[in-house]
């Protein structure tokens, strides 16, 4: 057995820096919390090579006397807490004191400070944790970090850090949070020496919410605010109608510290309950104050986790201010304008839907900004009788336009592919945001019109629409699941489609199936060439945060090859020129930022694959028919039609389910009854009951 041995302490700070400091964005965060602790007013981050070279914190807070600059690079060297009951009630975000020494450790420090009592500054400089005797200095009142060559005496960590943007974009991350927790404070952020961010004195939250969310989305927020025994909350909002894909966009301060509670951010989402569209995530900036002592921050090295001990009461709290506001009469006219009483909505990706929709709004799809334009001299259909006019007619009622529609969409799924084709041109040839070309699409109302809109139904066997190997016995779908030629499929719960198979039942989750069925064919299209795209009459226009903007100008090359043409339309604008007709149900807005939620959010950059993929993934869920959504015994034999040319039509493209089959040997024996296929009983052996 080794023998034991104490280590030296340069490697002591360095397993301590392998805790604290995990990549550049982790030294800003200490830097600035630094900065925030001696009372800066003004702190202005220099970065260069996203970290990785350089990073210089100067603020113009307290400073530090010539003996404490010396020692504050020394390990536990703090001047925050000096007896155990001081962990007992820290008011500073930090405490522990290894910080700068765990920093020194891996990196080149440089520390210049000074007071304003002092005539001089006092310069240390340590490399490789060995510090060098402190000299006299020439420098302002307040402190300079300056850090270079990160990870310089463990090149192993190196190897491990991701692209500048990807390591840029956790820095911007941790600047986010101090500047929303301290509004008050001058914030300047450079990069590579251009200026990032200039972020001037705030006396509220909205300001920098619009600075780096956007002013459509600081608008859009609602003012919380609460005061009970356990503590002071306060802080803003989303409508439901700003939820996004992630949480990316939950901020959560304990006495201006950014935390992840994980249960303040289930009251957060309990507080929706009901008013989100499946797993969307709401929009917050809260903020709580409680006494010190009711809260401990020395749970985690990176001080990100706290433990409340009256959790309980402030549960009740974020949930009861938050859910007041969201159905409160003020809101009222909002949320009608967004969610209508409209059938339920999905549970995207299988999720069960929230209880409590109950309570007075439902998700509904969001309006189009612009729509197709309506052709007047629509020419006969190929049946002969005249096609629905494109647009209402005059002095006709809701119940006759109604019938009107239904005869035409009737008559539509009942013509051949051929016909269809003619009748209604495929993505691409024309339709549906607005441009002139699409005067040939009948006027239908948009969800009705999504449940028609994509791949065509399957040309007869061998035609042209026939899949390469479809008669393949190897390759081929079992007939178990194969619909019946004659039989005749119901819907159940306004969700599930249930129809008669040759040897069973088959049950197909309609979301699911239509799903698979128009990713399939977008991921077809994408691999023959970039889809079409179509100019917008009007650019569809909005605001993004700096990460996001940097995500679309990465992805740009991607976007365009599925269609999507996004131009910077300001510092934090932009606007969508151009979208693919294939996608003409789905929201260009919300199709982009869920989108980047995701790219934001997973740790690796995705390949050029994952990227197309998932914005086929993120298109098809928005185009596809939802749970809740009545369909005509036309459409869902459309649908089912379309299953029969799908290569993956058991599961959608998230994984879930799309279709279970239930034998008829399973239910012969659920009702007690002896199993033998018809064609193997003779007229005589027909069982009598």
């Amino acid at each position: 057995m080794a023998a034991i041995r104490i280590l030296p302490e340069q490697l002591v700070n360095q397993i301590a820096a392998g805790e604290v400091i995990e990549r550049p964005a982790s030294v800003v965060k200490e830097l600035l919390e630094n900065a925030i602790d001696a009372q800066a007013g003004r702190i202005r981050l220099e970065v260069e090579q996203a970290g990785k070279k350089l990073i210089r914190v100067s603020d113009d807070g307290g400073g530090m006397a010539a003996d404490d600059a010396a020692l504050a690079l020394a390990s536990h060297a703090t001047s925050k807490v000096a007896t155990a009951d001081d962990l007992e009630g820290i008011t500073t975000l930090g405490f522990r004191g290894e910080a700068l020494a765990s920093i020194a450790s891996v990196a080149d420090v440089r520390l210049v400070s000074r007071t304003a009592e002092a005539i001089e500054a006092t310069d240390v400089t340590v490399s490789g944790g060995v510090a060098e005797t402190p000299r006299p200095a020439s420098g302002p009142v307040g402190t300079t970090v300056e850090v270079r060559n990160l990870f310089r005496y463990v090149p192993a960590r190196r190897k491990f850090l991701k692209t500048d943007a990807t390591e840029m974009g956790h820095i911007t991350e941790h600047v986010t949070r101090i500047a929303l927790a301290y509004p008050s404070v001058h914030l300047t952020v450079t990069h590579n020496g251009r200026s990032v961010y200039e972020l001037p004195p705030a006396t509220g939250i909205r300001g920098r919410v619009a600075a780096f969310f956007g002013a459509d989305l600081a608008d859009a927020l609602i003012e919380v605010a609460s005061d009970e025994p356990a503590g002071r909350l306060w802080g803003l909002v989303g409508p439901p109608h700003v939820a996004r894909a992630t949480a990316g966009t939950q901020y959560l301060f304990i006495n201006g510290r950014y935390v992840r509670d994980r249960s303040l951010l289930h009251a957060l989402r309990e507080a929706y309950r009901g008013l989100l569209e499946g797993r969307r995530q709401p929009v917050a900036f809260l903020f709580l104050t409680v006494p010190p002592e009711r809260v401990d921050v020395n749970v985690h090295p990176t001080k990100i986790e706290v433990r409340l001990r009256d959790q309980h009461l402030l549960y009740g709290q974020v949930l009861a201010s938050v859910r007041e506001k969201l159905l409160g009469p003020g809101l009222a006219p909002t949320l009608l304008t967004t969610f209508g009483p409209t059938a339920p909505s999905e549970a995207e990706d299988g999720a069960p839907e929230a209880p409590g929709a109950a309570d007075g709004v439902r998700p509904a799809s969001r309006p189009h900004p612009y729509g197709s334009l309506p052709n007047k001299d629509e020419p006969a259909g190929p049946h002969g009788e005249a096609d629905a006019p494109a647009g209402p007619v005059p002095g006709e009622g809701e119940a006759a336009r109604d019938a009107r529609i239904r005869r035409a969409v009737a008559d539509f799924l009942r013509s051949s592919p051929a016909q269809q084709q003619a009748r209604l041109p495929l993505a691409g040839r024309g339709g549906g945001h607005g441009d002139a070309g699409s005067g040939t699409r009948p006027h239908v109302p948009a969800t009705l019109r999504s449940r028609l809109d994509g791949p065509r139904p399957p040309e007869a066997p061998g035609g042209p629409a026939a899949r390469p190997g479809s008669n393949d016995p190897a390759t081929s779908r079992s007939r178990l699941d194969e619909v019946a030629p004659a039989a005749r499929a119901v819907q159940l719960h306004n969700t599930y489609l249930v129809a008669e198979t040759d040897d069973g039942i088959l049950i197909v989750d309609q979301h699911a199936l239509h799903e698979r069925v128009l990713f399939e064919e977008m991921m077809r299209r994408l691999e023959a060439g970039p889809l079409e795209s179509q100019r917008l009459l009007v650019p569809v226009t909005f605001s993004l945060s700096d990460r996001e903007m940097a995500a679309v100008e990465h992805h740009r090359d991607a976007l365009l090859r599925l269609g999507v043409e996004v131009q910077a339309m300001g510092p934090r604008d932009v606007g969508i020129q151009a979208f693919p007709p294939l996608l003409d149900r789905a929201d260009p807005e919300g199709t982009l930022r869920d989108f980047l939620g995701w790219v934001l959010a997973v740790d690796e950059p995705p390949t050029p694959r994952q990227v197309l993929e998932h914005l086929a993934h993120v298109a098809s869920c928005r185009a596809a028919v939802k749970a809740g959504d009545p369909l005509k015994a036309e459409e869902i034999e459309a649908l089912l039609a379309h299953r029969e040319a799908a290569e993956m039509a058991s599961t959608c493209p998230h994984g879930r389910p799309a279709a279970l089959v239930l034998r008829r040997k399973d239910l012969e024996k659920q009702f007690g009854r002896d199993y033998a296929t018809p064609s193997a009983r003779s007229d005589n052996e027909r069982m009598p009951y």
